[in-house]
Parts: structure tokens; C-alpha cells; sequence
């Protein structure tokens, strides 16, 4: 597991928009730790903002749900 404080430096660089391989080189960790690193944080931050989860609602529910809208629209 990454040090806290590593881990913490890593997801600043990225955010501040540095790539993938120039944070890897700033914070001393490979491309592929500094990958699993964003990603964990990543994932992290769409559910704790409410993004989609996987297998909550299929695209084709998506789609559904916006036609019946528009129709009903159409109906008013």
C-alpha cells in the first residue's frame, strides 16, 4: 500500500494536471502504482459525488427513462 503522504502527493500532482508519467517521476512511484493510485481515488470520488455505479441502471434504462419524459412532454 502507498504511504499516506506519498499517496496524498501523487493525487495533488495529478490534479493539478501533471501526466500519469511525470507524477510517477515527481512522487518516485512507477506509471502503473501511480495509476492504481488515481484510479482508487477516482472511483472514490464518483461515489461519494453520486455518479454512476456499475449495474444501477443500464443505459437502456437511461434511454427508457428519457423517452417516457419527452412523451410526456409531448402529451402537455
Amino acid at each position: 500500500r502507498a504511504d499516506p503522504k506519498r499517496r496524498a502527493q501523487v493525487v495533488a500532482l495529478r490534479k493539478s494536471g501533471y501526466s500519469i508519467n511525470k507524477t510517477a517521476e515527481l512522487a518516485g512511484y512507477s506509471a502503473a502504482q501511480v495509476k492504481r493510485i488515481w484510479a482508487e481515488v477516482s472511483q472514490a470520488e464518483a461515489k461519494q459525488h453520486g455518479a454512476f455505479v456499475e449495474d444501477a441502471l443500464t443505459e437502456a434504462d437511461a434511454l427508457a427513462a428519457v423517452g417516457q419524459d419527452e412523451r410526456q412532454e409531448e402529451r402537455a
